[in-house]
């Protein structure tokens, strides 16, 4: 960053100004030295703004969105056209660069319309440009204006591109692992699409789109620790996460479909795959007791127990400890798994700061408080008091201090060693009080 800057500082992007003025004489250059010249100065730009946004507002000054739309327009060189649209991804990477860019397709709406011509190309310029609207559509203006054509697009490219497994698509001039990269931006892109809640209604309501989302999970799920395999379908998880922020039929009828690969991906050493792929279930099984059976039915409640212990990240823990709320609510096999494997875990999990976290760990063990053997590893233990000073927290949600308050109720009704506990901290009294104030129960 300190050669970057020092570039600005030396007046360097001052080159931009004859630049620009070579740019759009484009039909005059004579020689490939030129060509090669005005590729290494727009090589030169995307490299001067990597993590650098004041030379992101510098280069904006010079009119840089201008000179690339021109060389997109009128030179038929496709060197220069690749290192133009890489200059315009990095500046899409920024705030301030996609304000400038969506101000300037206002002005010029040729120049949207110019991007998505090269998508239909399926070459590495495609898959720059994708990159692009997957950062505009960030935007949510943008994603309202271009949501169909980019609907279309991608789900075009999913279609061709993977015909199958190992194989490269006829109508496309990039490589297998390209054409994976390709769809990834085009899947991310979908799910920056589906951050909006109209867009993500008539998502949610494609057919088409469910097809092809669980013929590449069905078609990949073995690759998974394929770097680029790996990267696609966390960005399909990704798109999955946000069509389930709002329930929906089509959810509930495609959940059961999409479960079996989701409980298969849960083995996966990709951590950060993981994390979605838990994400996903939690919210698959708020909307159909059928994906909690099934969880249940594959004893993935192991599984997700294993996950919860080894991982320190806060939402994989969150994602799980909810998935396995549903399961032992739900099912006797994984209420007895947990209440011999999982009651350590879940006492622990009532000192998160993650709020969350401490309501379903609550919940778990109220469920597992059922089986009143599960009571006897709480026996000499501070289970009472930590349940009894979470009822009283102020910080806490009621619907938080619900879930331990009816814990604490099944430990002493199954225990009465734990009543005693109880009564001796005047619990019972203390119990009544927030239970009334707070309306709880």
């Amino acid at each position: 960053n300190e050669s970057k800057t020092l570039f600005r500082l030396s007046k360097g992007f001052d080159y931009f100004d004859k630049f620009k003025r070579l740019c759009e004489n484009s039909s005059t250059w004579d020689s490939a030295e030129q060509e090669t010249f005005v590729c290494e100065m727009l090589n030169l730009g995307k490299i001067a703004i990597t993590d650098n946004e004041h030379n992101v507002e510098e280069i904006l000054n010079r009119e840089v969105i201008d000179i690339i739309h021109n060389l997109l327009h009128k030179c038929n060189v496709e060197k220069v056209h690749l290192a133009s649209v890489k200059l315009l991804h990095q500046l899409t990477e920024f705030i301030l660069g996609r304000e400038h860019i969506l101000n300037y397709a206002q002005c010029k709406r040729c120049f949207i319309d110019e991007l998505f011509k090269f998508l239909d190309k399926r070459n590495e310029i495609s898959r720059v440009v994708m990159g692009c609207m997957n950062n505009l559509s960030l935007n949510q203006t943008f994603a309202s204006k271009y949501y169909f054509q980019l609907e279309k697009v991608v789900l075009s490219l999913v279609e061709t591109s993977m015909i199958n497994q190992g194989h490269v698509s006829n109508n496309s001039k990039l490589d297998v692992k390209a054409q994976v990269t390709l769809v990834s931006s085009g899947f991310a892109t979908l799910a920056n699409l589906a951050r909006v809640k109209e867009i993500r209604k008539r998502l949610q309501c494609n057919d088409q789109l469910w097809r092809l989302c669980v013929n590449v999970l069905t078609e990949y799920v073995d690759d998974i620790n394929r770097g680029e395999i790996g990267d696609m379908i966390y960005a399909e998880l990704g798109l999955f996460i946000n069509l389930a922020t709002d329930e929906s039929t089509y959810l509930k009828n495609h959940a059961i479909s999409i479960a079996p690969i989701l409980l298969k991906l849960l083995t996966s050493e990709n951590t950060d795959l993981v994390k979605r792929v838990v994400g996903v279930l939690r919210l698959l099984m708020t909307y159909s007791e059928e994906v909690v059976q099934l969880a249940c039915t594959e004893t993935s409640y192991e599984i997700l127990l294993e996950i919860i212990e080894r991982t320190s990240d806060d939402s994989t823990i969150s994602y799980g400890v909810k998935c396995l709320a549903f399961c032992t609510a739900r099912n006797n096999d994984a209420k007895a798994y947990v209440s011999v494997n999982g009651l350590a875990v879940f006492h622990r999990l009532l000192s998160s700061s993650n709020e969350t976290i401490v309501g379903n760990s609550a919940l778990i063990l109220s469920n597992c408080f059922e089986q009143g053997k599960a009571c006897d590893q709480f026996v000499g233990t501070s289970i009472v008091k930590d349940l009894l000073t979470l009822v009283t927290r102020k910080d806490l949600t009621d619907g938080v201090k619900q879930n331990v308050a009816i814990a604490l109720a099944k430990l002493v009704k199954h225990d009465l060693r734990f009543l005693e506990q109880l009564r001796e901290l005047h619990g019972l009294e203390i119990l009544h009080s927030v239970v009334q104030s707070n309306s709880l129960l």
